[in-house]
């Protein structure tokens, strides 16, 4: 692996707070540390994913709803693609649902794993 891959993915972690640069002032290295909530914060950012993706497939289907002056030969593609993008919206809406109070269960369940450290 290059030094500018392992740079790029370091940056992508800073990024989504998975882990941290620790100042340093004599030394042009750079060094850094993985959070201590990694697991909550890695959890947070695919449920934010996840909604932005739903968001972006509400925002779809509003514009399907906008359109004027489909030609007939091309209703029935309008029509099938406008059906999967409702089909992933409620797919997304049924994640989204079945991931509600996970955060609080991972802090349960976390806090089972390792009792002495919490």
């Amino acid at each position: 692996m290059t030094k500018a891959a392992i740079s790029v993915q370091v940056r992508t972690l800073e990024k989504h707070l998975m882990c941290h640069k620790i100042p340093t002032s004599n030394d042009r290295k750079d060094y850094y540390f993985i959070s201590d909530d990694i697991s909550m914060t890695s959890l947070q950012a695919n449920i934010q994913k996840m909604q932005r993706i739903q968001h972006q497939i509400e925002h779809t289907l509003h514009i399907f709803d906008q359109l004027e002056g489909i030609e007939e030969e091309e209703r029935s593609s309008h029509d099938a693609c406008k059906r999967r993008f409702i089909e992933m919206q409620a797919m997304y809406e049924m994640f989204l649902n079945r991931l509600d109070g996970l955060e609080e269960e991972w802090n349960r369940r976390r806090a089972q794993l390792f009792p002495q450290i919490e």
